[in-house]
């Protein structure tokens, strides 16, 4: 009589895994809140933000993170013999405690510990990857384990990808009114429900992560993964479920339009084939045809959208144009007795008398101090003199103040004075705000490279002197952005009123928000992961499930890395990130175990 194989007993201990990377990227849910930035000058006295992808995601993460902080209590204290060495883990307990001390030094203690608008991001969900990491890396200990965890990754793709499709045919599910039942409470349903398209990025693929960056990110992340199993899996569907899998996340990161996800995809690509250069050479042609086929179809389905993606990638090169984004309005000061305007390389100073019955009289001077307001033609509102002869000046009086208005590249920008502050420029949100001189780092005429990153980049550089060893603390980083700079978003945002919530570089936002030695701790984590990890697999065959799991890891985690040159860590993309990492780091265990 055949005996029955003894039934595979459930690792528990897993859920809070399972739990991160089945389900939390699906989490959405309308949540409307009070972001408390109406305070400030360059912020709608509307206070009231709207969120559907971060705020439910970040608070579930901490519920879990919590989890998983008292489990890893409870297993030191009873079972300390079988706990892994974690020495390895210094230098993220480094970057913790800079975390809380940049916290405890917070420009917006509030912001960095309850989230900020739109981000929610704060000092605990920081603390909680790294607990994710760790817990992944002490509760995966045999080949089972990761075998259910692959197992549900599978699901939630395959569920993310479904979503993702109809969002590339322009079916959004979001916008069913069925689904929007669901993910918008009750109460809303008179403001929301049918409004939700509003809400929404774009006609991009960005499935339930908000932004098609942060799709990107993901999808970057587990394609280098799945192409491991797929290489070393035993079965012929096995296999084939991987490589389905594979061809529909391509196809769905190429329809996400974001730069940034190829780049890293092939920095990732780039790492595996140095570990399968000597199977590359069998099989150079047939990855030569299948890339051919893929960008042909890709390219097939990007015509379609009258190929965005393309145009895109054509718009990369552009910008290193410097002659194509050298703006004519180069700054614009507020002082306290006139207005400074710098225009093609020319500067101008603008004030008026205001002499009480009538509008007002303008005066004009140029970078030598001369009165050139004898060029100034009040019928037709110009100074008829270059380079400014294109500009318009005049004077606008409501109630009791008096305005000055200048029409700069069909632009509008009103000014009024103060006796006690001197002139303020009037916003569109109707506000009064000092236009500062603006500090910038690098990036001269390369401001609009990377979608405006050049721009952003340029600005947030400068805020590293003042910020160098606490930081401003998690979650901070829209206030100490120099959000007055109406000229050069203007010029490189969609409009002068953009908040520029992040620098979208991880790095720069860790040195500015949590301090440089946090930078340098999580950085060297990161290398010495990397190297520990490439030293390893460099001794292996690769032939063995155990082994095809560290390396995908270690792929996977280098893709995101590179990601984060273009993009910030968010709760959207970071969590699967760091369960990565801790299974990378438990493979690493297993396989050093059995070599030595």
């Amino acid at each position: 009589m055949k005996q029955k194989g003894k039934k595979r007993e459930f690792n528990d201990l897993l859920l809070p895994v399972l739990f991160v990377i089945g389900i939390l990227p699906l989490i959405t849910r309308l949540i409307v809140y009070e972001s408390g930035l109406s305070k400030y000058s360059w912020f709608s006295d509307n206070d009231i933000t709207t969120d559907f992808f971060s705020y439910y995601k970040s608070y579930s993460f901490l519920i879990i993170a919590i989890v998983c902080t008292a489990i890893l209590f409870f297993l030191f204290l009873l079972y300390r013999t079988d706990w892994k060495d974690i020495r390895a883990y210094i230098p993220l307990g480094i970057y913790s405690v800079a975390s809380i001390l940049s916290t405890l030094f917070s420009v917006d203690t509030h912001s960095s510990l309850v989230g900020g608008a739109g981000r929610f991001e704060n000092l605990f969900v920081l603390l909680g990857y790294i607990i994710l990491s760790i817990y992944t890396y002490q509760i995966v200990k045999k080949k089972e384990d990761f075998e259910v965890i692959i197992k549900v990754l599978v699901i939630s793709i395959c569920i993310l990808s479904i979503i993702g499709f109809f969002q590339m045919i322009g079916q959004d599910i979001f916008r069913f009114e069925l689904i929007q039942k669901i993910i918008i409470p009750s109460d809303y349903w008179s403001d929301y429900l049918g409004e939700i398209k509003s809400h929404l990025s774009s006609n991009a693929v960005s499935l339930t992560l908000f932004n098609p960056n942060y799709a990107s990110v993901y999808i970057a992340m587990v394609i280098p993964f799945f192409i491991v199993l797929a290489i070393t899996a035993k079965g012929t569907k096995e296999r084939v479920i991987y490589l389905t899998m594979i061809g529909f996340m391509l196809i769905l990161l190429y329809m996400t339009y974001s730069r940034t996800g190829l780049v890293s995809l092939f920095a990732s690509l780039f790492i595996l084939g140095y570990f399968y250069r000597r199977h590359l050479k069998n099989i150079w042609k047939q990855l030569l045809l299948i890339f051919v086929v893929s960008l042909c179809i890709l390219t097939g389905l990007d015509s379609f959208s009258d190929f965005t993606f393309i145009s895109k990638i054509a718009a990369t090169f552009k910008s290193f144009d410097m002659k194509q984004f050298n703006y004519n309005l180069e700054e614009i000061l507020t002082r306290e007795d006139n207005i400074y305007i710098r225009y093609k390389g020319e500067e101008l100073y603008v004030s008026f008398k205001d002499n009480n019955d009538t509008v007002g009289e303008l005066h004009f001077s140029n970078g030598t101090g001369d009165d050139i307001s004898h060029f100034y033609y009040n019928d037709d509102k110009i100074l008829a003199l270059e380079p400014f002869d294109i500009l318009q000046f005049k004077v606008e009086k409501t109630s009791d103040i008096s305005y000055i208005v200048a029409k700069i590249n069909n632009r509008t920008w009103r000014f009024s004075y103060d006796e006690e502050i001197g002139y303020q420029y009037f916003n569109d949100l109707g506000k009064y705000d000092s236009l500062k001189p603006i500090q910038s780092f690098g990036f001269d005429n390369y401001q609009n490279i990377a979608s405006g990153r050049g721009y952003i980049w340029s600005r947030s550089l400068p805020l590293l002197k003042n910020n160098l060893f606490l930081g401003s603390g998690p979650d901070t980083f829209p206030l100490i952005y120099p959000q007055w700079d109406y000229v050069g978003k203007a010029n490189n945002c969609k409009t002068p009123y953009t908040l520029i919530e992040k620098p979208h570089n991880m790095y720069l936002s860790i040195a500015l928000q949590t301090g440089l030695v946090s930078l340098i701790a999580i950085v060297f984590f990161f290398f010495a992961y990397i190297i520990k990890s490439m030293r390893l697999y460099k001794k292996c065959k690769l032939d063995n499930y155990v082994e095809s799991i560290g390396l995908g890891c270690l792929v996977a985690c280098i893709s995101y890395m590179v990601s984060g040159l273009f993009n910030d860590s968010a709760i959207q993309t970071s969590p699967i990130f760091w369960v990565f990492l801790g299974l990378g780091m438990a493979a690493n265990h297993m396989i050093e175990k059995k070599l030595n």
